[in-house]
């Protein structure tokens, strides 16, 4: 049985019916100094503030101009030892095996 959803004038009627409150001035201008923080560039700012509805003009531009996008900070470089661990002294067999002396295991 079709839904009444897969109709679009019924989704639009819907839409159309939904109460929305209008935000507050402090609302906008959050909104917008989060989205200056996602522009890539002024032309892209300008953009994302229209396609949002808030105020892009001259003035708003310059409000929002010292919240530039926050730069990635570079991966940690793992440090280097600067000494190279010691090596490890082969331990001696319990005994000596034939044509083993234990002269070749002491130092």
């Amino acid at each position: 049985m079709p839904s009444d959803t897969a109709n679009p004038a019924t989704v639009m009627i819907a839409a159309e019916s939904i109460d929305l409150t209008p935000t507050e001035p402090r609302q906008d201008a959050d909104a917008a100094v989060r989205t200056a923080r996602s522009a890539r560039d002024e032309e892209d700012l300008v953009l994302l503030l229209t396609a949002l509805g808030l105020p892009s003009g001259e003035d708003e531009l310059a409000r929002l101009a010292p919240n530039p996008p926050p730069r990635p900070t570079p991966p940690a470089v793992p440090t280097r030892p600067t000494e190279a661990p010691p090596c490890p002294t082969p331990s001696p067999p319990s005994r000596p095996t034939r044509g083993m002396s234990w002269r070749t295991w002491t130092r």
